[in-house]
């Protein structure tokens, strides 16, 4: 299955990176091809239009539109800024054609450093996700103290935690394959 998760963090070594890291090489390991998609140390600016077409995207992101567009489902990843997910993803997301998301499992996965592990913004991003058209995943990665949880290569260093990741993992791997049937 041709997956693509979006790193939602404008910080060019952003902890959620590392999340998005290793969710890319535990589907790896599983056959699925993954692609991800940063938002990190690039400037996303205001991208002025919605993209109808390739030739329509900034040249810095055509190779994550690509993915986005040619994927069968979508991971989005992103830490919590203020009570919601970035600006820059949201300001990214709100360009894709109305198609980019349309019926593919939508898999969402926030961090944080405190206790709650960005769950404010993994609620709004359910709502995101049903305005475009995706199918959003019941099962969410909500990931407390993320900075304590995966090396900058994304292993996770927190064993305790592989039991979230497996969960989320596996009930986004069951919808995405019903829907690609």
């Amino acid at each position: 299955m041709k997956i693509t998760i979006i790193a939602g963090s404008p910080r060019k070594e952003s902890v959620t990176r590392r999340i998005a890291l290793h969710l890319q090489t535990r589907l790896r390991a599983d056959a699925h091809e993954v692609t991800i998609a940063d938002l990190g140390g690039s400037n996303i600016g205001d991208f002025g239009q919605v993209w109808q077409s390739e030739g329509d995207v900034p040249a810095h992101f055509a190779s994550s539109y690509a993915a986005i567009m040619q994927s069968e489902a979508v991971i989005v990843v992103s830490p919590e800024y203020n009570g919601t997910y970035t600006g820059a993803l949201k300001n990214m997301l709100d360009h894709l054609p109305k198609n980019a998301l349309m019926r593919k499992a939508f898999g969402i996965v926030t961090g944080s450093p405190g206790a709650l592990g960005g769950m404010r913004a993994a609620v709004q991003l359910q709502t995101l996700g049903i305005g475009a058209s995706g199918i959003v995943c019941p099962s969410m990665l909500i990931v407390p103290s993320m900075g304590s949880k995966f090396d900058a290569d994304g292993t996770l260093i927190d064993a305790a935690f592989q039991r979230a990741v497996d969960t989320f993992v596996g009930d986004y791997i069951w919808l995405a394959t019903q829907l690609v049937q």
